[in-house]
């Protein structure tokens, strides 16, 4: 598995998407420093102009990126056709699975860091740099978005292996990543519910929602919701993924 693990950071190294993606995200947080710069002068409420405003903004739009890059790299063996060469490799169907995941894993750090400098590059040139920032907080935002990414991530190579393709993951990648999916099924949801009385909240099982909701500072009960839901869409969409590729022959 060792092995393998290596194979898949070597191709992520030779993907150029693995560079244009980081590009985007890094640039991405510049854009939204200039619209937070401008959001500022004409006097509009929310904007306080610090790293952390930049940051959190750009991470929850970043999740667009983030899916895309997810299928694109999970397709990798399925598009060249190598992948009954490379899962016949490991001893188990898993292992192939959660070498893939190991590469994105590490990739979903480098990600986040690459947000983080080009966060600190905008605030710095149109805001007001880094500000108060709470590193004990921060280090909490930071290992939630990681556990909520890792779901996300669970979640997107699960209809890659399922579809087998990457037109269909690619189009709930999207969907996913804006949340345009999730504010639509979590509205109907919350609305039906609503008729019996029942308060729903769609952060509570919605990965992306948590991605766009969450936010530095948070208290325990919040905190613990969240790495609650990452690590459920890990353990769930994991064991999925190992069944539909236990159920299908690989080629």
């Amino acid at each position: 598995m060792l092995g393998n693990i290596s194979l898949d950071m070597f191709v992520m190294r030779k993907k150029k998407s693995s560079y244009v993606i980081a590009l985007l995200m890094f640039g991405a947080a510049v854009v939204f420093s200039l619209i937070e710069k401008v959001t500022m002068s004409n006097g509009s409420e929310g904007a306080d102009g610090t790293f952390i405003s930049v940051f959190t903004s750009n991470v929850s739009s970043c999740c667009l990126f983030f899916g895309i890059f997810f299928v694109m790299f999970a397709c990798t063996d399925l598009k060249n056709g190598y992948i009954k060469n490379v899962a016949g490799s490991v001893s188990s169907r898993m292992g192939y699975i959660l070498s893939k995941e190991t590469a994105l894993a590490v990739y979903i750090l480098l990600a986040l860091a690459v947000n983080a400098l080009g966060a600190v590059v905008g605030s710095t040139l149109f805001l007001n740099g880094i500000g108060d920032l709470d590193a004990s907080d921060f280090i909490v935002y930071i290992a939630e978005l990681y556990v909520l990414l890792l779901g996300f991530m669970s979640l997107i190579v699960f209809f890659v292996f399922l579809l087998r393709n990457s037109t269909g993951p690619m189009i709930i990648a999207v969907l996913l990543g804006t949340n345009l999916f999730g504010n639509t099924f979590y509205r109907l949801i919350a609305m039906l519910l609503a008729k019996a009385d029942i308060e729903f909240n769609s952060n509570y099982i919605s990965v992306s929602g948590q991605l766009a909701s969450v936010r530095p500072g948070a208290d325990g009960k919040d905190i613990l919701v969240t790495f609650a839901v990452g690590a459920a869409y890990i353990v769930i969409f994991n064991f999925l993924t190992w069944c539909a590729m236990e159920k299908k022959d690989i080629a």
